[in-house]
């Protein structure tokens, strides 16, 4: 493929190599937008793609089910430079790495790395870059637990890399990792995912990794994410699509504006209290949601006994009674205990 070349919305499945490298795609220079690379094997290097040398761009991409018994699992090069932005690798194995080069180099931006039996990125040389990326649960069974390894250089900006292994010097600034590191914006806390058991890596609600990281380490959409003809501006939108930067108003913002501020990780927040998919924000003004108290949550996320009031609203409009002045429509805590109300302000007491 040459340098030139747009490959765009293909899903590439299935490819084997028998005995050569490359179970989809052999060198080339060309640039894959919106491909899916499933299931593709080589019995050498490279699951899905293998380069001697080449500048290949990955946007937007995904990554998964492909094998290799050596090298990289999804992509490889001896010494050619690639860079990835807005992809996901997920279920991918092999010995060593779902990234691997000898001497080229890597830079890997707002994309995932998760699951995989195999480590995130090896580069023997050459420098890694990663950007806006999460990194979590990468084994592999030579190397073990291992999010990055060069004898180079490795530069973690704004990304949560939650897993035991880093090979190699690195400098990192507003990332999450699993031991203290110097840099302006770490942190080594859980970075609190929704349900990595079920391969669920959003942040939750409590991720000390919301509004954490620098706007200004965001790099440009050079490629052109949102379709808009504007690669000067930020990064628009993260691996799934969703606005990059979104403000929770809930979370102190520890990272660095302008607000709104970024994220760390590949995925930024959103609010979702229903779970519809669907960012509350957008569940009212669509008017799939109600919000007859204006406070910006979903009324169905406030309204413990199901009557389409929002419990605020129940509350001071007299439809329910709060006897102990917690909040809590009174009806939503009969049976919580042996005395479900206890004395209130006035002296009067209810029980079951």
């Amino acid at each position: 493929t040459n340098e030139t070349a747009i490959v765009d919305g293909f899903t590439i499945r299935d490819g084997f190599a028998a005995q050569e490298n490359g179970g989809a795609v052999l060198n080339g220079s060309s640039t894959f937008r919106n491909c899916r690379f499933v299931n593709n094997v080589s019995a050498n290097s490279g699951g899905a793609w293998y380069g001697d040398t080449g500048t290949p761009r990955f946007i937007a991409c995904e990554f998964t089910g492909n094998e290799c018994d050596a090298g990289g699992a999804a992509i490889e090069s001896v010494n050619g430079s690639f860079t990835v932005v807005g992809c996901r690798f997920t279920g991918n194995t092999a010995p060593f790495a779902v990234i691997y080069t000898d001497t080229g180099s890597v830079t890997v931006i707002n994309s995932l790395i998760a699951d995989n039996a195999a480590v995130g990125i090896v580069a023997n040389q050459g420098p890694i870059i990663v950007r806006s990326s999460t990194f979590a649960a990468n084994v592999s069974e030579l190397l073990g637990a291992l999010a990055l390894g060069t004898s180079g250089s490795s530069t973690i900006e704004n990304s949560v890399i939650w897993q035991t292994g880093i090979f190699g010097g690195f400098t990192a600034t507003y990332s999450c990792l699993p031991l203290p590191a110097p840099g302006a914006g770490n942190i080594s806390v859980d970075p609190r995912f929704v349900n990595p058991d079920n391969g669920d890596w959003r942040l939750g609600s409590s991720s000390p990794a919301i509004d954490a990281g620098s706007v200004t380490l965001l790099s440009p959409d050079s490629f052109d994410l949102d379709g808009d003809g504007d690669v000067t501006e930020k990064l628009p939108i993260d691996a799934e699509g969703r606005a990059r930067r979104f403000d929770e108003p809930s979370v102190a913002d520890t990272g660095v504006g302008p607000a709104p501020v970024v994220d760390m990780g590949a995925i930024e927040y959103f609010s979702d209290c229903n779970g519809n998919g669907i960012f509350d924000p957008n569940d009212i003004s669509s008017g799939t949601s109600a919000d007859l108290d204006a406070n910006g949550i979903p009324d169905e996320c406030e309204d413990c006994n199901d009557n389409n009031i929002p419990d605020g609203l129940d509350i001071s409009n007299g439809t329910s009674d709060d006897c102990q002045k917690d909040g809590v429509p009174d009806e939503c805590q009969l049976g919580a205990g042996p005395t479900v109300i206890s004395l209130v302000d006035a002296g009067v007491a209810e029980d079951s």
